[in-house]
């Protein structure tokens, strides 16, 4: 198995360094590890330039376009200019252990090489507890729980291996949902087509996000950047609503999202109209998004 490591960044050069010596420790050695800087400036861009490593490729690009268009252009690049056959999608803050990988590909052994997607066992670096805990497990979720393997239907993109037919079959991550949700859209498009997608409970990965999901975010969320994005997590959620579940979760999900509106001016701190308005404008948007699926230009390789 030929894998490439696809690693999206924005100003968490720190972050970053600690992520690719993870990356370059695994026990299975890596094919090529791409690297999308989503035009930092904090000196990640300078960092890529001086590693001496051609198994290291940095993509510097000249705008941020989010997490979902790092994705969208790593994976492109994977796709169209290296060998590899697999690719290893995660964000800055995944720390892999050294044998997360292997473990992987133990398991695409047992599934003779067939399978959507292969996720990681995700764990919070502050308590060690799991997070970016899968929903919506399938009926036969338990199939292969005594390999160590659950079913799932979707995933994030903290840690997740993808087969490079599966990319040709599908296409490439929405880039215009820009973040949120970009990987479970993505992920729940692939186990619509392909059956067997795993989390694998031994490629064990620790996730240094300082966010912990809990409360609200319309009414809670204190940073600046993420209460100005805010309006395209309710987007994006509705938008996954109406392509992957039923009427009555997408009309639940809206009546939901109304009620948090009505809830901001008693529970938050402050700027209580523009959360109002941030999710007004998301869950009104998202009844209406609809961005096509791109798809890799050639499966020619040229490496």
């Amino acid at each position: 198995m030929k894998i490439s490591a696809i690693v999206v960044t924005y100003n968490r050069l720190k972050l970053l360094k600690e992520c690719i010596d993870s990356l370059s420790k695994q026990s299975y050695n890596l094919n090529n590890i791409i690297v999308v800087n989503n035009n930092s400036d904090d000196g990640t861009k300078e960092y890529l330039e001086s590693i001496k490593n051609e198994n290291i490729i940095p993509i510097n690009l000249n705008e941020n376009i989010g997490g979902a268009g790092g994705f969208y252009e790593g994976i492109k690049y994977a796709f169209e200019n290296t060998t590899s056959d697999y690719f290893w999608v995660m964000d800055d803050d995944t720390i892999p252990s050294n044998s997360s990988v292997n473990e992987m590909v133990k398991a695409a052994r047992l599934l003779n090489y067939k399978f959507g997607f292969l996720n990681s066992y995700i764990k919070w670096w502050k308590n060690n507890l799991p997070c970016n805990v899968p929903g919506d497990l399938p009926s036969r979720w338990s199939d292969k729980a005594q390999s160590g393997m659950i079913k799932l239907t979707n995933c994030t993109f903290v840690s997740v291996l993808i087969p490079k037919y599966v990319v040709k079959e599908v296409g490439l991550p929405k880039k215009e949902m820009f973040i949120w949700g970009d990987d479970l859209e993505y992920t729940h498009r692939i186990s619509e087509k392909f059956e067997d997608c795993y989390m694998i409970i031994n490629s064990n990965v620790t996730h240094k996000s300082n966010v912990s999901g809990e409360g609200e975010r319309a009414i809670y969320e204190e940073n600046s950047f993420r209460l100005r994005m805010n309006h395209l997590w309710y987007r994006n959620y509705i938008y996954i609503d109406k392509l992957y579940y039923s009427n009555s979760r997408f009309l639940k999900d809206i009546f939901h999202y109304i009620i948090v509106t009505v809830q901001i001016p008693f529970k938050s701190k402050d700027k209580k109209i523009f959360r109002m308005i941030s999710v007004l404008k998301g869950v009104f948007s998202g009844i209406f998004f609809n961005p096509k699926i791109h798809y890799p230009n050639s499966d020619e390789r040229k490496q």
